[in-house]
């Protein structure tokens, strides 16, 4: 028996190796799934379902990185000890209470968010 120069050569000869592909995905995946509308033209329901939900979601994260104070900047300083996220680095000095929970704020850390595209 032949052993295929891909495998490593201490695994020992009488193992029996299968090194068949498995076979393909026998039921078709739908990309477009498109319905007629009442126009008489036809949309693509899943798609613009996503698209929605999608834009939801962007909606939601943009709010949740906007400073609750000016509601302009992007948060940056996390309030201590609450643990809360929720000012930008103009905003969080003149702050003496969490505007989330109101606990007294008695220490801050400058928050770095990366971008994930």
């Amino acid at each position: 028996m032949d052993i295929p120069p891909d495998i490593p050569p201490e695994i020992p000869p009488d193992i029996p190796l299968d090194i068949t592909p498995p076979p393909p995905d026998p039921s078709p995946t739908r990309i477009n799934q498109r319905t007629p509308n009442s126009g008489g033209t036809s949309s693509n329901t899943a798609v613009e379902s996503g698209s929605k939900d999608l834009e939801e979601e962007n909606r939601l994260l943009r709010e949740q990185k906007t400073c609750k104070i000016c509601l302009d900047a992007e948060v940056g300083v996390v309030f201590l000890p609450c643990g809360h996220l929720c000012c930008c680095v103009m905003c969080a000095p003149a702050v003496r209470q969490c505007p989330i929970c109101r606990a007294e704020i008695r220490g801050t850390v400058r928050t770095f968010i990366p971008f994930i595209p």
